[in-house]
């Protein structure tokens, strides 16, 4: 057909809806199609037609990317591949780039997701620095005569965490933050669980021995004011 286009036409609430159940589909049939292939240690997030994968494996993340692929093809649809990238960075490539942008810009209306996403942003350009620990220390004096959040605190959690994981400098304030945060959670058996995963997550840093004294008296002093 004359000037036919391909893709997903936006601006339309019965084109999102059209889209929606389109996509579905290929949801569907990529969870099956992923069972076969035995790949289980996996998070797919799709915003619409933009996927995140999160794997531990990068040869799993090619097998889900040929799958999409493929399936994608089979309804008229493809990836595009000057979208279609890799990051090891959890935090970053989670969030669209524009949509990271504009939380960063919109600072005087921010909530304690977006704060702490302001503070990653300016830990990712200016690791280690000094300005990152005096932000993390507002952020700790913002928080610390909470006895509830609304928010979810495990995206809390994993932002923190990955400020500290690229800034040592940060490690005592970082251990204050993560108590009170973790002090929040619902009961013993969740606090248990995030601190066995914080702990694995350091337990992945190069030259752990050069911080093993740093982060193990930081996470002492977590456990302790949790558990007192």
């Amino acid at each position: 057909m004359s000037a036919q286009t391909n893709g997903i036409p936006q601006g339309s609430a019965l084109m999102d809806f059209i889209a929606e159940m389109v996509l579905g589909y290929a949801d569907h049939e990529l969870t099956l199609k992923l069972e076969k292939l035995g790949i289980q240690n996996y998070q797919i997030l799709r915003y619409r037609d933009d996927y995140r994968i999160f794997i531990n494996n990068p040869q799993d993340g090619e097998q889900i990317l040929k799958a999409i692929t493929e399936i994608l093809i089979g309804l008229g649809l493809k990836l595009n591949p000057s979208k279609t990238t890799l990051s090891n960075q959890v935090i970053q490539g989670s969030i669209k780039i524009d949509k990271l942008h504009w939380i960063v810009q919109k600072q005087s209306a921010k909530n304690l997701q977006k704060h702490l996403l302001i503070i990653h942003d300016h830990a990712f350009q200016f690791p280690n620095s000094g300005s990152v620990v005096v932000a993390l220390s507002s952020y700790y004096k913002r928080i610390v005569g909470f006895k509830k959040i609304s928010e979810s605190l495990m995206p809390l959690i994993s932002i923190v965490v990955d400020i500290a994981y690229h800034s040592p400098r940060t490690y005592p304030i970082v251990s204050a933050i993560l108590s009170k945060l973790i002090s929040l959670l619902d009961n013993e058996e969740i606090k248990n669980d995030v601190i066995g995963k914080v702990k694995k997550r350091f337990n992945q840093l190069p030259n752990i021995r050069t911080y093993a004294n740093m982060v193990a008296a930081c996470f002492s002093t977590i456990c302790k004011n949790i558990f007192l």
